[in-house]
């Protein structure tokens, strides 16, 4: 334990780097890829290995549906679970519907360039086919 510690301290600093440039190429990609995505919170001042995306016309649970290769969370962290929408996603101006378009993505230390464009490929797959059959 005490080995991984000092690791973890040591590339802390390289690995926020690598990961936070992964995160980037990740949201380029899908904000090419969806038009009308939404980023929540600063593209800037946010953990390096997150994403919290607001899809357009996608359900996040049609998205999960049609994308069971990517691993991803619907909602807000601290709502995991709940049928209401997220306090967290209301208090910074999501409506219920956009809140229930929300879903949250997670990079870490071993999320590589390749993973980044392979889960955009599906994601925005997956964002186009469940659009075309998602009510409203």
């Amino acid at each position: 334990m005490g080995a991984a510690a000092e690791l973890a301290l040591k590339e802390r600093e390289s690995d926020a780097a690598r990961i936070r440039g992964l995160r980037d190429l990740l949201l380029d990609l899908l904000v090419e890829g969806i038009p009308g995505l939404r980023l929540n919170g600063s593209r800037e001042h946010r953990l390096a290995g997150n994403l919290s995306l607001t899809l357009p016309a996608t359900g996040a649970a049609a998205l999960a549906a049609a994308v069971p290769e990517v691993a991803f969370s619907a909602g807000a962290a601290c709502h995991t679970g709940a049928s209401a929408p997220s306090p967290v996603l209301t208090a910074i101006g999501l409506s219920a519907a956009q809140a229930s378009r929300t879903v949250r993505l997670g990079l870490g230390r071993y999320t590589g360039e390749d993973d980044m464009r392979t889960a955009a490929r599906a994601l925005v797959r997956g964002a186009r086919g469940a659009a075309a059959v998602t009510p409203g």
